[in-house]
């Protein structure tokens, strides 16, 4: 392994933390609650003690007051104890983008 890491991530990462739940699409039953620990237009990092597997597609909603941002991704990456990386796969609704870049700017209601 290299001693040295590439960055390969596609957007810029904010250090936000948002009330998150995240749905397996394939088992509708089976959630997870827990914390963003950074936020970008591409994806975000949840912390979760029991992430689920890299490949699960799943329906992410985070939470800020009575807003809410939802769209579907997968689980891009697994950090065993601490949490996983998610990537947005669906094309994000204008409205929903709208909510994401505000969030991003600082502009939280």
């Amino acid at each position: 392994m290299s001693t040295t890491m590439t960055d390969r991530r596609r957007s810029h990462r904010y250090p936000l933390v948002f009330v998150t739940i995240v749905e397996h699409l394939d088992q509708p039953r089976t959630m997870l609650s827990g914390l963003t620990a950074d936020l970008s237009t591409c994806g975000c990092f949840v912390d979760v003690l029991n992430p689920m597997l890299v490949g699960t597609k799943v329906r992410i909603k985070l939470h800020w007051g009575q807003e809410a941002f939802e769209t579907t991704g997968k689980v891009a990456s697994v950090d065993p104890g601490h949490g996983m990386g998610l990537e947005f796969t669906k094309q994000i609704s204008i409205d929903q983008l709208d909510v994401l870049e505000r969030w991003l700017a600082g502009e939280r209601n």
